[in-house]
């Protein structure tokens, strides 16, 4: 309210008009009371200037009170106007409420202390009334202005009872036909009944929320909805206010986002590697299904867990962990990791949000247990060629002194003519000891022998004989007994260094497969034609 309150007074009697100003002013000094004595004058000074209240003398010269007030509404003009009468005529009083008067007052003996307090109060409510209006104005601009669809339902019979814009273009409807219906109609015949239960629930909690529900148009297209429903009072009336908003795109971008995330998958478990993705709080993000098998666990079952708990089973990170390295360096980390007799290689790579943060780590593990064999037997095997090639030098190198050795031997049993017994035990000694070293060292010239790929004809019973010659005293030492069972005209075409070492390497690992000593027997046989 202002700080002066003016008022316009209406009175044709001077002494009348100037008792009622005094009594005002008296009553509230913001009072400001300006008098005119006509009809004709009220209403030339109500359209130029503003007052906040109006009392209009009902019995006035020219024009009465019950026309000014006919003609002030006529105008449009919005002021309080108190009528006072010398007379009660309860006619009159309905008449001037009718046309707008606030109140009707007659001129008794309370009159002049009743009055001040009736222009109060009907300023006051006046004032009430506009913000009410305006409060209505904004709200009822936000209402038809929604960018969703507002539906103001009757609880009672489920009727609409306003619909803004918004509703009319989601449904197709006219504003007039959507208050002719009720609120289930706007839906397909199998969501009826949920759309009422929707409400039910609603009067019941105050408040429901459903995406589930799609709106059935004039034409029949249904378009996928989500409903706000909540509770609202007007006048000690409840009614129920659903905010309906159009989720079309959104659900097709739900559904290109869940595609997008099916191919991921797809393409996740498409890897044979191992590979899963893990947030800043170290949770699986996405897994394939290669990682899944190592946890014997369902993809899905991972997602959410801590990886450390569900991989390696801590209860904290691990302090090799690729994915911390990587969220602090800020860069891809590679290094190997064994897990029990097997042996990855584990690598780590950022993915980076809009911002240029990193927001997700991807690790990926690769099972390099054969490959790490392969390169040990490679390097072993490249090991036993130098080994070779050394072998056949020393073997070169010993033959000489051997050949030096036989020859002596066979000099003095052919030129010294001592026989004695023992003299001639001692040289076939030495002829059986020189003849056995050069049957080692021709084995083992021909094993370290480099052949070319070609296949050739390999007599096998000869190859196993050169072959067990070289491993004879280890077979003596492990206590084992060896057999050969085979004719000497079995051959094969094969390549000899492949054979060789193929037939080397099960012998060592028969060898070795008894610790304690046993029997090792090999038989060549031909039992069906072209095979050995």
């Amino acid at each position: 309210m202002s700080e002066t309150l003016k008022v316009l007074l209406v009175e044709d009697d001077q002494d009348q008009a100037e008792l009622i100003r005094r009594s005002l002013e008296k009553f509230d000094e913001r009072f400001n009371v300006e008098i005119i004595d006509s009809g004709e004058s009220c209403l030339e000074k109500i359209s130029s200037q503003k007052y906040e209240a109006i009392i209009l003398d009902y019995q006035l010269p020219v024009y009465d009170g019950l026309e000014i007030l006919k003609r002030i509404k006529n105008r449009g003009i919005h002021v309080p106007i108190v009528v006072v009468s010398g007379q009660g005529n309860e006619k009159v009083a309905v008449e001037a409420l009718k046309n707008g008067a606030y109140d009707y007052i007659i001129k008794d003996s309370t009159y002049f202390s009743v009055l001040p307090k009736v222009v109060q109060q009907t300023i006051e409510k006046h004032h009430l009334e506009l913000k009410l209006r305006e409060s209505e104005r904004k709200y009822q601009n936000i209402f038809e202005k929604a960018n969703d669809a507002l539906f103001i339902i009757d609880p009672k019979d489920f009727t609409i009872l306003e619909a803004n814009y918004m509703a009319s273009t989601l449904s197709q409807y006219s504003r007039e036909e959507l208050q002719a219906r009720q609120f289930m109609e706007l839906y397909p015949d199998g969501q009826k009944a949920l759309a009422k239960q929707l409400i039910k629930k609603t009067l019941c909690d105050g408040h429901n929320q459903d995406d589930s529900l799609s709106i059935q148009t004039k034409t029949g297209d249904l378009i996928p909805v989500d409903i706000n429903a909540s509770v609202i009072y007007h006048e000690n009336i409840h009614y129920v206010l659903c905010i309906v908003r159009n989720i079309a795109e959104k659900k097709q971008l739900q559904s290109l986002i869940l595609n997008s995330k099916k191919r991921l998958q797809s393409l996740f478990d498409g890897i044979t590697d191992m590979i899963y993705q893990v947030n800043r709080d170290y949770e699986i993000v996405m897994v394939n299904k290669k990682m899944a098998e190592l946890c014997h666990e369902l993809p899905e079952k991972l997602v959410g867990q801590k990886c450390y708990q569900a991989y390696f089973k801590c209860g904290e990170i691990c302090e090799q962990c690729p994915a911390k390295l990587t969220f602090e360096n800020s860069r891809p980390q590679y290094f190997e990791k064994v897990l029990g007799e097997e042996i990855f290689e584990v690598t780590s790579f950022p993915i980076y949000s809009d911002r240029g943060e990193i927001e997700d780590v991807v690790i990926y593990l690769k099972n390099v247990t054969e490959k790490k064999k392969l390169e040990k037997s490679l390097i072993q095997s490249e090991k036993l060629a130098t080994i070779g090639l050394l072998s056949s030098g020393i073997a070169h190198e010993l033959r000489n002194p051997l050949n030096i050795i036989e020859t002596a031997r066979f000099y003095l049993q052919e030129f010294i003519q001592d026989h004695r017994p023992e003299v001639q035990t001692k040289l076939d000694i030495i002829h059986k000891n020189v003849k056995r070293a050069s049957s080692i060292i021709n084995n083992l010239l021909e094993f370290s022998r480099q052949s070319d790929d070609r296949h050739e004809k390999i007599n096998l019973k000869k190859l196993i004989e050169s072959t067990i010659a070289l491993i004879g005293k280890e077979l003596s030492a492990k206590n084992i007994e060896f057999s050969l069972i085979g004719k000497e005209d079995h051959t094969a075409y094969f390549s000899l260094d492949s054979l060789k070492q193929v037939l080397l390497n099960i012998l060592i690992n028969a060898i070795q497969a008894m610790p304690e000593g046993g029997k090792l027997t090999i038989e060549v046989e031909n039992k069906v034609p072209g095979w050995v």
